[in-house]
């Protein structure tokens, strides 16, 4: 798999392009005319606000900046899965894989697993 920003550190705002880190779930599959399929995790979760908010009160983050949303584990272009084989980081904040593992999970995840995402 790849993730978002280069130097894979947790995300901390919309916008960032980090994959944040954590336990989600699916919540839905669906296809995707850019990258294959597409499974929408919960993101945010309630503990990835708490984070964010303690984040925040450190002033590690603008009071004004939020959380994002709309991550998911997704796909690659039509015939560009070289860039999950040479580990590009190049999602704004998703997981990519390649078309056919995501096929493969497809069949074996159904909506409601949970997603473990670590570094």
């Amino acid at each position: 798999v790849v993730f978002g920003n280069k130097d894979l550190s947790d995300k901390l705002t919309e916008g960032d392009r980090r994959t944040p880190e954590g336990t989600f779930r699916i919540i839905s599959k669906k296809p995707h005319n850019k990258w294959h399929k597409m499974f929408m995790l919960d993101y945010p979760t309630k503990e990835s606000i708490a984070k964010f908010k303690q984040r925040q009160a450190k002033g590690q983050i603008p009071k004004s900046a939020k959380t994002g949303g709309g991550i998911a584990i997704h796909g690659t272009w039509p015939h560009d899965e070289i860039v999950v084989d040479d580990y590009t980081n190049w999602t704004n904040g998703c997981v990519a894989v390649k078309n056919e593992d995501l096929d493969e999970l497809d069949g074996v995840l159904p909506i409601g697993t949970k997603v473990i995402i670590r570094r």
